[in-house]
């Protein structure tokens, strides 16, 4: 009859019965303690079999340990607890693993963010990438929103701008185009002085937008873009004399100097005579943009009576009689004031009504002979 070996760890002791409950009282530090225990036993066991002899079961208790070492190695390094979220090769956060958060949800609310911030579309410079890590607990923000604002802080990026061309030629950059319409609003106004009129204006030059991606210091400010489109600059043109013309006159309406007329025409000097149809040199000043207007304006005009004649065949040729009082009549005309600049260049009737009638005079004149 064999002897049971009684081991330091091995008793009689009745074993606790363990519940789900009692287990879900356990917080972390007794899982803790019980593993550190269990490690413990399992080297106590391995003395002890050495000591008695038994090979056997100390190879089992030494493979026992390996197996335990080696599960909590792989445990730890497999146990990808968050996302780092990069910018370029640099870790800019790490937020709590989820497994519903996809890289396309957060990159999405990154630019939607920024976007929103800037008040239109943005393009990034660096790559924003996302990769499941295991990180330490306390470099891990928990708030995902606190985390998205801070990656954003760091992100550098160009935002989609108006570049704003008259007649082709760039003037400047601004931010939107509803502040290039803006500004332009702003420049015609100079020339609506009656704010109850009906005024619509448009550009006499061709005025465009063009989409691109600049950086916030590429940027014109609203006042340069006005000061710019509101100057004027200065251009060589030619003149053709006209019937009445001289050489004072010309140089007033094309508001130079006379000497700088002469100046500008080597060949004539103050004494010259001119002639139709000659072409003369100038310089003349022209504004970086030109607003034509157009006023609806309404007036009333009065409709002249006519004067009627009818035929009496009872009285002689002597008679003539005003059967009839004439009466004006009234019509409203709607009328088109155009203007270039402020400066007057036509009108034109755009509709006319009649208000009332004009009665004729009549006449009555005999036929009898």
């Amino acid at each position: 009859m064999s002897k049971r070996i009684s081991y330091p760890d091995d008793n009689n002791k009745p074993r606790r019965k363990s519940t789900k409950k009692s287990v879900m009282k356990k917080g972390l530090l007794f899982y803790v303690l019980d593993f550190i225990k269990a490690i413990k036993k399992f080297f106590k066991n391995l003395v002890y079999a050495d000591v008695l002899g038994d090979p056997k079961k100390k190879i089992v208790l030494v493979y026992s340990v390996i197996i335990v070492i080696l599960a909590i190695f792989v445990t730890t390094i497999t146990n990808k607890n968050s996302y780092g979220i990069y910018i370029g090769d640099d870790l800019a956060v790490s937020i709590p693993y989820d497994k519903a958060v996809t890289f396309e949800e957060v990159y999405g609310n990154i630019i939607t963010g920024l976007e929103n911030k800037e008040g239109t579309k943005i393009q990034l410079s660096e790559n924003v990438s996302m990769k499941r890590e295991n990180a330490g607990r306390k470099s891990i923000v928990k708030d995902v929103d606190k985390a998205l604002l801070e990656v954003s802080s760091k992100l550098t990026y160009k935002i989609e701008a108006a570049q704003i061309y008259v007649a082709d030629e760039y003037i400047a950059t601004v931010k939107t185009e509803q502040i290039a319409n803006g500004i332009l609003d702003k420049l015609a106004k100079r020339f609506i002085t009656n704010d109850s009129a009906d005024v619509t204006y448009e550009f006499v030059e061709k005025v465009e937008f063009r989409k691109i991606f600049v950086t916030e210091s590429e940027l014109a400010t609203e006042n340069n873009v006005y000061d710019t489109l509101s100057s004027d600059y200065e251009v060589s043109d030619i003149y053709t004399v006209q019937s009445g013309d001289t050489l004072s006159s010309i140089a007033v309406k094309m508001n130079i100097s006379l000497e700088e007329l002469l100046a500008l025409n080597s060949d004539i000097n103050v004494n010259s005579v001119i002639r139709i149809g000659q072409n003369l040199n100038i310089i003349s000043r022209r504004p970086n943009l030109s607003i034509r207007t157009t006023e609806t304006v309404s007036r009333t005009e009065p409709i002249p009576f006519t004067q009627e004649t009818r035929e009496n065949a009872n009285e002689g040729t002597s008679y003539n009689v005003k059967s009839q009082n004439g009466k004006d009549g009234e019509m409203e005309v709607i009328e088109k004031i155009i203007k270039v600049n402020g400066i007057l260049q036509g009108t034109e009737i755009a509709e006319t009504k009649i208000i009332t009638e004009a009665v004729p005079e009549i006449y009555e004149v005999g036929t009898r002979g």
